[in-house]
């Protein structure tokens, strides 16, 4: 992450890294430049030191015309600096010194540690063309509903049919038994082509039961590749999110660490008010016991997409 460039060609992160970093002495030493004196003389002398260091192994390894003279130079020359280092560290050890001695060693380890996390995914991602089979994926798609049929739900189901899946189904996490009720009821009265089925959660957990059910597919369809659509919709405004729980993105989150599960998120987005009370053009209208005011159109007519068999 250091090492990307920011839209102005510089090392964005490095630079803001180090700025964090500058801060924070400032505020441990109090701003006391007597007292950083100590830190930035071992900064610096050891940053000599193991230049010329690497200056002498490069003229060995390289033997340009005159590397010998080269290297004696910079052999004297970090010899010369790593005393002045020692010196330095042992006299001011307890004035801040230790500090550099301490904190370098322990960035090099992680710096370490993170360069052998890269080449252990730069391992598992690599591919040859000899590797790569083409072959047909089962599909499975799964699409999450919640407590009512609104525009959302229904275009999260006009996109899961258009993935052409094997299997396809619409599963509710169920709090209330007249929650439930409600959407049976709106399922049939909209004519919609995809079972539902119910998964109870007496304790009112949408995560765990969601997982619990990937899990039965899993085992019903072991072949299969499950896919997840989750709808959510979206507000105009940024403030207007707090008015709404999160529970889509904790649940994207969680299934995202599923090996084996893809999570798609269908957004719908809500548009603006249109005077008092006023609903978007076309939207269904439910009344508070379920029934249907405003029916939609038929699962054929909502989009000019194929609609397989359940």
């Amino acid at each position: 992450q250091l090492a990307n460039r920011g839209d102005r060609l510089v090392f964005s992160n490095g630079v803001i890294f180090l700025a964090g970093m500058a801060a924070v002495l400032i505020i441990a030493f109090g701003g006391l430049t007597n007292a950083l004196i100590p830190l930035y003389a071992v900064g610096v002398f050891t940053a000599f030191t193991l230049s010329q260091a690497g200056m002498v192994i490069h003229h060995r390894r390289i033997k340009e015309p005159g590397w010998k003279r080269n290297m004696v130079v910079n052999g004297v020359g970090s010899i010369a600096t790593g005393i002045v280092l020692v010196i330095v560290a042992a006299s001011k050890f307890t004035e801040g010194a230790w500090v550099p001695i301490v904190v370098v060693p322990l960035i090099i380890a992680l710096f370490s540690g993170i360069k052998r996390h890269y080449d252990r995914v730069s391992r598992v991602l690599h591919v040859t063309p000899e590797s790569v089979r083409r072959e047909h994926i089962n599909h499975t798609v799964v699409v999450l509903v919640g407590s009512n049929l609104h525009r959302g739900v229904i275009k999260a189901l006009d996109y899961a049919r258009s993935l052409r899946p094997q299997h396809l189904v619409a599963v509710y996490v169920s709090f209330e038994e007249e929650d439930r009720e409600r959407l049976e009821k709106q399922w049939r009265a909209f004519e919609v082509d995809i079972p539902l089925e119910i998964v109870y959660s007496p304790y009112r957990e949408l995560i765990a039961p969601v997982e619990r059910y990937i899990d039965e597919l899993d085992e019903r369809w072991e072949n299969d590749t499950i896919t997840v659509v989750i709808p959510e919709f979206i507000v105009g405004k940024w403030y207007e999110h707090i008015l709404h729980n999160q529970s889509a993105l904790f649940l994207k989150g969680k299934l995202l660490f599923r090996q084996g599960t893809v999570v798609t998120s269908v957004p719908y987005h809500v548009p603006a008010a249109e005077g008092n009370g006023a609903r978007a053009s076309g939207a269904p209208a439910v009344s508070e016991n379920g029934e249907v005011v405003s029916p939609l159109p038929p699962p054929d007519q909502r989009a000019d997409i194929p609609h397989p068999a359940p």
